[in-house]
């Protein structure tokens, strides 16, 4: 997946096998690149692929958005008062992060994930904190 156009950020180029994601299952393989504006935009691969909406044969099956934030909780009630009570979000209990993570980020540390289905989409809202 080498590619100039798209730098990638995943420490030593190729994907990351990640032993758990939140929502996923199956063998999960992620890369991270930079987009043309310098946005880092992670691509993953899950075998077996997860049920979905998607035309048959489509390389793509969902999408999520992930934003950074200072506080899980306070941006939860924020996004839900605009959208409304369907607008619900599983929240982490605890502090999530391992070697494979900081290698696919190229970032150290650990993080606490809050997600949500946007009603009326497939498209996955996530909040990491």
């Amino acid at each position: 997946m080498k590619d100039e156009r798209f730098p990638v950020i995943t420490v030593g180029g190729n994907p990351v096998e990640l032993s758990g994601w939140p929502g996923l299952t199956g063998k999960i393989r992620a890369v991270f690149v930079r987009d043309p504006d310098g946005y880092p935009v992670e691509l993953v691969q899950v075998t077996p692929p997860p049920v979905t909406t998607a035309p048959a044969g489509s390389k793509i099956l969902g999408a999520r958005m992930t934003v950074v934030v200072d506080s899980l909780e306070t941006t939860c009630r924020l996004y839900q008062s605009l959208i409304g009570p369907d607008f619900r979000f599983w929240v982490s209990p605890s502090l999530m992060g391992d070697k494979a993570y900081e290698n696919l980020t190229n970032t150290p540390g650990q993080f606490r994930l809050a997600m949500a289905m946007i009603p009326g989409s497939p498209m996955i809202m996530e909040f990491m904190e």
